[in-house]
């Protein structure tokens, strides 16, 4: 689809001035398409500790096991989003320290 402004663009300034963002995974559909990510990890450089991920239609994501698959997917993701947001906060505190 073809949009009259640059979509990533738009979605990175409404994180900018929200005080939070959820990230709906649809597990039926292309939730993990490279342009979702590249947006999420984007969102998460600058505003990690504002975003909350959820899985929409898990009652629609296979078996018990699958959904047990993809439910550690995304707390793996989740974690080393946040992981790697507060390891760069981190660095950055400490190199203004010296």
């Amino acid at each position: 689809m073809k949009y009259p402004f640059d979509v990533n663009q738009a979605i990175l300034w409404f994180g900018e001035i929200s005080d939070l963002i959820f990230v709906f995974f649809d597990p039926i559909g292309q939730a993990l398409c490279k342009r979702t990510l590249n947006i999420v990890e984007k969102l998460n450089e600058n505003h990690g500790s504002k975003i909350h991920f959820y899985l929409s239609k898990a009652d629609e994501a296979g078996s018990e096991t699958d959904r047990q698959v993809r439910g550690i997917f995304f707390f793996t993701i989740y974690y080393f989003l946040n992981f790697f947001s507060n390891s760069e906060s981190s660095n950055a505190d400490s190199s203004r320290n010296m």
